[in-house]
């Protein structure tokens, strides 16, 4: 009767080991919303401030919150690993290129009007990167992490495919005559296929891990889903980084795969199936494609125009300041 009650008390230490603390579901729900937060929705400086500054007031509620508690429980202490050093080395040296700026807009104080790159944003983005490093430790609270920012790519591939043929379910709020819209897959979505392509690898790597059949194949069309998300945000940017994260993915699963507990080759090829399914619907669709459009040499040619002058300044200014260089 004892030997039972102990296995009795053992699984339910263990199943409390694998659940998320409320004030850990609140930190990682709002890591996977600032992303969308930043999604560009139309071109008024204003409406974006109002973001920013919502991002930043809750970030300091939730640090706030975390230190008085770390703090009056007597249990403050920083854990150190390699994600916290790569975020020091990045914050350090992001504010250290404001002492080589030459340009008001680019000083310190200068960039505080300008949410996409601003110190304000950027802390943000920082401070709330530290407490997921301090909150999520286990593997189970990784994977669960892993698992949020899944499902937001998820859900917005779905919106993005509704929309993509004709549905607008939600009716995004639109400053005056702005179409654009922070979902919108009309080839305005740069902010949404990239924080989608971002996910991808992430997704893929739940169908190569899971274990039930039941589970593998919803994992399966959740991957499609986001593949054909990407696609249809009609964005070149999308598609590179979607290219790059996935090429970087396979690559490692091919090195290591004798390491990969998980590895099966029938899963990777049902994978590579749906990649190859969601590009033949999206390339053999009727009509006006939106990215095909964008591909063709003459587009690239004209729609890159503005960027090879940027780069051609941006080398030359490098030359004159080889080492330091010029600010952010």
């Amino acid at each position: 009767m004892s030997q039972k009650k102990n296995i009795k008390r053992k699984s339910l230490a263990i199943d409390e080991d694998q659940s998320l603390s409320l004030f850990q579901i609140l930190i990682g729900l709002f890591a996977v919303i600032m992303p969308l937060l930043f999604c560009k929705w139309n071109d008024q400086s204003p409406f974006e401030m109002i973001k920013a500054y919502f991002s930043a007031l809750m970030v300091i509620a939730f640090f706030a919150y975390y230190a008085v508690k770390t703090v009056f429980n007597d249990q403050f202490k920083i854990k150190y690993n390699h994600w916290l050093f790569g975020l020091a080395v990045y914050y350090f040296f992001f504010l250290l290129s404001f002492a080589f700026s030459n340009y008001h807009y680019g000083s310190i104080w200068g960039v505080l009007n300008l949410p996409a790159g601003s110190v304000m944003t950027v802390t943000a983005f920082v401070v709330l990167s530290y407490l997921v490093t301090q909150l999520f430790e286990t593997q189970s609270e990784i994977e669960k992490l892993i698992k949020f920012f899944v499902w937001m790519g998820f859900i917005m591939s779905v919106y993005g495919i509704v929309q993509h043929y004709g549905g607008d379910p939600i009716k995004w709020w639109a400053y005056g005559e702005m179409s654009t819209r922070a979902l919108s897959t009309k080839g305005q979505a740069v902010g949404y296929g990239t924080v989608v392509g971002c996910c991808l690898p992430l997704s893929l790597a739940l169908v190569m891990s899971a274990e039930k059949t039941k589970s593998f194949l919803f994992w399966l069309v959740v991957f499609l889903c986001m593949n054909l998300g990407v696609l249809f945000s009609g964005s070149r940017l999308p598609i590179v980084g979607h290219f790059a994260t996935m090429l970087i993915f396979f690559s490692g699963i091919v090195i290591f795969k004798n390491r990969i507990l998980w590895f099966s080759w029938k899963k990777l090829a049902a994978s590579l199936a749906v990649i190859g399914v969601a590009n033949v619907v999206y390339f053999s669709e009727p009509g006006l494609n939106m990215l095909s459009y964008k591909l063709g040499a003459e587009q690239i040619q004209t729609g890159y125009g503005t960027r090879f002058i940027v780069w051609d300044t941006a080398i030359e200014i490098w030359k004159k300041y080889p080492i330091l260089g010029s600010g952010p």
